[in-house]
C-alpha cells in the first residue's frame, strides 16, 4: 500500500507543467508548450539528437577539418566581436573565443546566446569542447559548439553547474535540468517531486 501511493504521487509529480518548476514562468511554458513540452516527463525524456562519446578526446593540435571531436583547452582569449556582411546591412556581435593546449589553438565561436556562454568562457578556464571543426579562412574553427567548465585541466568532473544540455544530478540528490532555449540558459531544479 505505502509503494502505490509513492508511486501515485511520482506520477502525479512526473505529469504536472512545467510551470510548476522554480524558475520557469508562464513565458516559457508557453515556449515549451509550442516544442510540445507540456509536462514535466516531457521535459526529461527530451532526448539528445546524437551521443558524443566523450571519453576519446584529441588535443588541438590534432583536430580534422570536418570530423567532430572532443578535446580539453584553456581559454587565451574570449569577447564580443562585431560582425559585418548580413544581409540588410545590419551589423550584430557574436562572442568569439580563442582556446589551447600546448599543441595549438582552436576558434570558438557563437552567433547566438553570447550573452550566457559569455559566462562560462572566461580567460584562463578550462573547457571540455565537442564539436563539428571547420575551417574559415586559414585557421580551424568551431561555431556553436558544446562546452562544459572544467575546475581544472585534468579531464576531471565538470565544475558544478556549469554543464549545458544535461541533466544532473549530485551526489546529494539534487536533480537539475539544464539546457539552452532562444538563447537563455535555462537550469530547473526538479529536487524533492
Amino acid at each position: 500500500l505505502r509503494w502505490r501511493s509513492r508511486n501515485h504521487t511520482c506520477r502525479a509529480a512526473l505529469a504536472r507543467g512545467p510551470a510548476v518548476l522554480r524558475g520557469v514562468g508562464p513565458k516559457t511554458a508557453e515556449i515549451l508548450a509550442r516544442r510540445e513540452m507540456c509536462t514535466v516527463t516531457d521535459l526529461l525524456f527530451h532526448l539528445p539528437v546524437r551521443y558524443d562519446d566523450r571519453r576519446t578526446l584529441v588535443s588541438v593540435g590534432d583536430l580534422e577539418v570536418g570530423r567532430r571531436a572532443t578535446f580539453v583547452a584553456r581559454v587565451l582569449v574570449a569577447d564580443f566581436v562585431s560582425r559585418r556582411g548580413r544581409p540588410g546591412g545590419r551589423g550584430g556581435r557574436m562572442f568569439q573565443a580563442v582556446v589551447g593546449d600546448d599543441s595549438g589553438s582552436v576558434n570558438l565561436k557563437w552567433f547566438h546566446g553570447g550573452e550566457a556562454v559569455s559566462k562560462l568562457v572566461r580567460k584562463d578556464a578550462w573547457l571540455l569542447v565537442t564539436g563539428d571543426v571547420k575551417r574559415y579562412r586559414f585557421s580551424k574553427e568551431l561555431l556553436h559548439p558544446e562546452i562544459e567548465r572544467l575546475a581544472g585541466p585534468e579531464q576531471g568532473e565538470p565544475a558544478p553547474l556549469e554543464r549545458l544540455r544535461s541533466v544532473i544530478m549530485d551526489e546529494g540528490g539534487q536533480v537539475m535540468v539544464c539546457g539552452t532555449m532562444s538563447g537563455k540558459v535555462l537550469c530547473f531544479d526538479v529536487t524533492g517531486w
